[in-house]
């Protein structure tokens, strides 16, 4: 775990308690204290990343978006906080490489599984190249 991920971990941490941010987080309990794992998060807001990576105690590596790259304090920033770029709308090779090598090094990856944030609120398809990814990966999914 970097420091820049520890210290943004706790920052975030302190800073949702001491404006008492609501925070639910379901399905703990089923992350293991070791090994890989992968979770499919649906998405609902801008903050689910940050939310996920704060409120667990393993790291997590996040596939992002590849635009949130394009700019430059992100392009540093991102990095550092786990996450690897992925291109939409397609099925990214590279990405499901680092994925696939990420899991068999017995990390956690997550994977907003729609593709995308839900402007509804309610759960959209899950895209087909993520359920194939989780089946090929053969390790536990949240």
């Amino acid at each position: 775990m970097t420091v820049y991920y520890r210290a943004v971990r706790r920052g975030l941490r302190v800073a949702s308690s001491l404006l008492a941010l609501p925070l639910e987080v379901e399905g703990e309990e089923h992350v293991p204290s070791q090994g890989p794992f992968l979770i499919l998060s649906n998405h609902r807001s801008a903050l689910d990343p940050i939310c996920l990576q704060t409120s667990l105690d393993r790291v997590v590596h996040a596939m992002t978006k590849s635009t949130q790259f394009s700019q430059p304090a992100f392009r540093w920033l991102l990095p550092r906080l786990h996450a690897f770029p992925t291109r939409r709308y397609k099925v990214d090779s590279q990405a499901v490489r680092v994925a696939l090598r990420l899991l068999d090094s017995g990390e956690g990856v997550c994977i907003y599984a729609e593709g995308e944030r839900s402007w509804t609120g309610e759960l959209q398809r899950f895209r087909t190249g993520t359920v194939r990814l989780a089946l090929k990966a053969g390790v536990p999914v949240i």
